[in-house]
């Protein structure tokens, strides 16, 4: 793998870290990253906080603060050689928006970092009120502005899958139930999983929603996407 293509790997992973991050923060509060988890899943930290020099200088984020050890000042902190343990960003729209969606689109690396790339495993399609992107290994789910971490082998997103990779976009109740038979109680759990999967996309609850509406009922026959 070149350099230049690590690199990118680094910052397409921070910008869904800061993606998933303001979601759940106020717009009125910056967003908070913390560098952290130095293993083989996730980049380097020294190569987060790069990925993140690169996305201020691009103008998508501001570092509003940055905190060190102990509350040190930062010079005091650059003394002692000691990086910062946290940021809190403002993300500027649309910039950050219109960068996400070009590495999103250039298929440089969905989910949790890795070295390896396989562009099977991604998959994107146009829906009726946006575009839903997913990635088979990861369970990363990408809904117009909502990014949703599903486990790969859950109910939620095999029901996702399916209904992708199927024809016409649609299942039967006995398809997204397989291996369990198709019962009342256990279409009550399909419901449950359709709603978690509303829920995780913004879509439910509807005081809160961000999107509009992804998957429908077919009454007496199952789900299907509203394409």
């Amino acid at each position: 793998m070149t350099l230049d293509k690590k690199i990118h790997q680094y910052v397409w992973w921070v910008l869904q870290e800061i993606k998933k991050e303001s979601v759940a923060t106020r717009s009125d509060k910056d967003v908070r990253f913390e560098p952290g988890r130095d293993d083989n899943l996730h980049p380097e930290i020294k190569e987060q906080r790069r990925a993140l020099k690169f996305l201020e200088k691009e103008g998508v984020i501001k570092i509003a603060r940055a905190c060190y050890p102990m509350d040190m000042l930062a010079l005091q902190a650059d003394v002692l050689n000691l990086k910062p343990i946290k940021y809190f960003l403002d993300i500027l729209r649309p910039r950050f928006d219109k960068l996400f969606k070009k590495y999103e689109n250039a298929n440089i690396l969905q989910g949790k970092f890795s070295g390896n790339l396989n562009k099977d495993d991604f998959i994107n399609i146009r829906v009726k009120n946006g575009e839903l992107s997913l990635n088979k290994a990861t369970g990363l789910v990408h809904y117009c502005e909502t990014v949703k971490q599903f486990n790969p082998i859950s109910q939620e997103f095999k029901i996702i899958l399916k209904l992708v990779t199927n024809k016409n976009n649609q299942a039967t109740y006995a398809d997204l139930l397989n291996p369990l038979s198709d019962t009342g109680s256990n279409r009550r759990t399909l419901a449950t999983n359709i709603k978690n999967i509303k829920e995780g996309l913004g879509i439910l609850p509807k005081r809160k929603v961000r999107n509009k509406d992804l998957i429908e009922n077919i009454k007496k026959y199952g789900y299907r996407l509203i394409v």
